[in-house]
C-alpha cells in the first residue's frame, strides 16, 4: 500500500527517534525487538515520540507493530494529538 504524505512525514520521525534511541540508522521494515530493543526502550522511544508529533502515543501500539511503516501508519490514523 502507498504511504501518503502524512504518513511518510510520521515515518519519518518515528525512524529518526528510533534511530537516535538505538544509536544507529533504522529502518521501516525493522521493529524494536528486532533492533535489540526491550520495554524500557518502547518507553523511551514512545516519550520521545510524543514530544517530536505532538500527540499522546500507546506503548502497546509500537510492542504490538509488525515493523516502524505499520506503526506510522497506525499514529498518522490514530494518533491522538496534545495540543
Amino acid at each position: 500500500m502507498p504511504i501518503d504524505d502524512n504518513t511518510d512525514a510520521v515515518l519519518a520521525t518515528v525512524l529518526a527517534a528510533a534511530a537516535q534511541v538505538f544509536g544507529r540508522q533504522v529502518h521501516h521494515e525493522d521493529n524494536l525487538f528486532d533492533l535489540g530493543g526491550d520495554s524500557i526502550t518502547a518507553v523511551e522511544l514512545v516519550m520521545r515520540l510524543a514530544e517530536d508529533l505532538g500527540v499522546v502515543v500507546d506503548t502497546a501500539d509500537l510492542v504490538e507493530a509488525p515493523d516502524f511503516e505499520t506503526f506510522a501508519r497506525h499514529l498518522s490514523v490514530y494518533g491522538q494529538h496534545t495540543f
